[in-house]
């Protein structure tokens, strides 16, 4: 299809199409010992988000997801136990 706005900050939407977005971290590693997260924050402003989700990805599988509301809701979420090589976090939405 056609991009009907670009660059526009403003835009909501794509000619009725509700923008998609995503982004990811690189993954993290530790040299001596597996990563065993407890808890995970979120420092993301999704006020004015349809819809936003974290997620905690270990070794290339998603852990945990956390739906993310509200302007810059940075409390601690527990994540269930789980320990991994490689660490990243990714936040999608629309």
């Amino acid at each position: 299809g056609y991009v009907w706005e670009i660059e526009d900050k403003d835009a909501t939407d794509d000619d009725g199409t509700a923008i998609s977005w995503e982004i990811q971290s690189k993954d993290f590693t530790l040299q001596t010992r597996r990563h065993f997260p407890r808890w995970v924050k979120y420092d993301v402003d999704a006020s004015s988000a349809t819809s936003a989700t974290g997620e905690l990805i270990l070794d290339d599988s998603t852990v945990q997801e956390h739906s993310l509301t509200g302007d810059r809701t940075t409390k601690r979420r527990l994540v269930t136990s789980s320990n991994g090589r490689r660490c990243s976090h990714k936040i999608s939405g629309s």
